[in-house]
């Protein structure tokens, strides 16, 4: 490939890789059926014209900027998140790929596909300040900040050049598997993932060691991977498996496989959503898998051709670069947000009520049911539970209520849970709702208040 430009069909670029309105009645059964809540739902709010073919997204949120690589402009775009458009153009090498930023330093690293280089870029400057030479045809890029170290994949001599940050320099060379494509980092574990794409493997690296110490079985053409350093988990894109395969980090063993879509290629991660977004090449879609579940909870359609998306873990929008239309796709999702207040008084003996909504202040509908639970202090049973289109079930002193259906951006719903005051007077009791399933903002998923309970009249 050396001194070949990068075109959409040359190899190994991935296209030569070939609350509503109706209501249901409420009803107290026995129990509330197990099982995870997942995800929530997603849309496109932005599509975003780039240069041509992008390729890989990455994301700086201390500067609010999304870097892109244009495969077949040799550019990068730099589009500024809060106007969702593009601020600066920064030429590179020929036939950018993969794209990583050190978020501390603010420093963008590009794998030039073409030019068996690495584009140092300033983003402070929106200049290049240096070029490395790499391995032959390097891919994927992957930064550990903390150790102030680069990891490139080489896919035609099988291998991982390393860079340190401090002389821009490459310091080594490892051996991995047969075309290495993407690697991703698990800086709190010293180790790094390479998806081997001709021998089905990924290649567990130490980075302490500077080797290859596990390598990990997966599926057919392994592209993209991404790890969650909170939950020990890596995810590996399976090209032509049309599946994830899922790997515990800790025992570098593969737990499950997750069918997608076809031609799956890039993954990103949004921890504290627990949201895994999946590339579908073939199919122009990003699958979104739930981590608590394990199961793709939607399917969001997107440009022609999306490739290596970032997820901004401060704002929880992804970025989805399409090669096959030069754009890119800004996928948000659902935001649930409870609230709870005492409707009229609470008189020792009676019985008083709790209105709880819960609202979708987000940009898409709800991709599964919503789950509300009620916690009651001693002092208060659950008698009863009415409004809207939940389905409710009483255990000790918690109320579970499911909301049977898909809610839309900008709508809510009420529930009003019934309780029998066994308190004495002037007793003050604490009340509280918490709404799951995750979203992207969990801080308004749970509230509380406080009644105090007044003689009877």
């Amino acid at each position: 490939m050396k001194g070949q430009r990068r075109t959409a069909s040359a190899w190994p670029s991935i296209a030569a890789v070939a609350v509503a309105a109706a209501m249901v009645p409420l009803a107290w059964t026995g129990s509330a059926q197990a099982g995870s809540p997942g995800t929530q739902g997603h849309s496109v709010i932005a599509t975003i014209g780039v240069g041509g073919a992008p390729s890989a997204s990455a994301v700086d949120p201390g500067l609010h900027l999304i870097l892109v690589t244009n495969s077949a402009a040799d550019t990068v775009s730099v589009i500024d998140e809060r106007t969702e458009s593009v601020t600066s153009t920064i030429a590179v090498g020929s036939g950018p790929a993969g794209i990583a930023v050190d978020t501390r330093r603010h420093v963008a690293y590009v794998a030039d596909e073409n030019a068996d280089a690495v584009s140092v870029i300033s983003e402070k400057t929106g200049k290049v300040t240096a070029t490395i030479g790499v391995g032959n045809v390097p891919y994927g890029v992957a930064v550990d900040p903390g150790r102030r170290v680069v990891y490139v994949t080489n896919f035609s001599d099988n291998s991982v050049s390393v860079i340190s940050e401090l002389t821009n320099a490459v310091t080594g060379t490892i051996a991995v598997g047969a075309g290495p494509f993407d690697a991703a980092i698990d800086p709190a574990a010293g180790t790094v993932y390479v998806t081997n794409f001709l021998d089905r493997s990924v290649s567990v690296i130490s980075e302490a060691q500077g080797q290859v110490v596990a390598t990990i079985g997966v599926g057919v053409f392994p592209f993209g991977v991404a790890v969650d350093p909170s939950t020990q988990t890596a995810y590996v894109a399976n090209f032509f498996g049309n599946d994830v395969s899922v790997i515990d980090t800790a025992s570098n063993t593969v737990t499950d496989t997750i069918g997608v879509g076809i031609h799956p290629l890039g993954v990103s991660i949004d921890p504290a959503a627990g949201a895994v977004y999946v590339t579908n090449n073939a199919r122009a879609t990003v699958s979104v898998i739930d981590e608590a579940s394990q199961s793709v909870v939607d399917t969001v359609p997107a440009g022609t051709d999306p490739e290596l998306p970032a997820v901004d873990q401060r704002t929880h929008l992804a970025y989805v670069p399409n090669q096959g239309d030069n754009t890119v796709s800004v996928v948000s999702s659902a935001d649930l947000a409870v609230t709870i207040e005492p409707a009229g008084k609470f008189l020792a003996g009676q019985t008083g009520k709790l209105r709880i909504k819960v609202t979708n202040t987000g940009t898409a509908t709800t991709a599964v049911s919503s789950r509300v639970f009620v916690q009651l202090r001693p002092g208060l049973v659950p008698q009863a539970a009415a409004d809207g289109a939940w389905r409710c079930y009483p255990k000790a002193s918690t109320t579970t209520c499911a909301h049977v259906l898909r809610l839309r951006a900008g709508h809510g719903t009420t529930l009003t849970v019934v309780a029998r005051i066994s308190a004495p007077s002037g007793r003050t009791l604490t009340v509280s709702a918490t709404v799951l399933p995750a979203d992207t903002t969990p801080g308004d998923n749970a509230a509380s208040t406080t009644v105090t309970v007044e003689p009877a009249r």
